[in-house]
């Protein structure tokens, strides 16, 4: 298994339980960790975090544009967010809307 000693990972989904989970171990790991939260956020101990609605997609633009200023070019990109409710299903959304 490769390092993660000094990469980059972004974590979406960061203050779930299964985020604050992954944040923690790749934190442990060494990794230069950057947690994406929508709602609040429990431990920012040691990460880089950002607050982002991953369902715009201009905010989600803008945000890894400022996380590679901020913290550097990014080398993994774990997508752990997830929602209730009455959000759209990705399989009912428009696939043009994702380009």
């Amino acid at each position: 298994m490769q390092s993660l000693s000094g990469k980059v990972v972004v974590v979406s989904g960061a203050s779930g339980f299964l985020g604050q989970e992954i944040i923690t171990a790749l934190r442990d790991a060494g990794a230069v960790v950057v947690a994406v939260y929508r709602t609040a956020l429990l431990d920012r101990e040691g990460v880089h975090a950002y607050q982002c609605d991953l369902m715009d997609y201009d905010s989600v633009e803008n945000l890894f544009a400022t996380i590679e200023k901020d913290v550097g070019k990014i080398g993994v990109c774990i997508h752990a967010a997830a929602t209730k409710g009455s959000r759209k299903k990705l399989y009912q959304e428009d696939v043009d809307a994702f380009q």
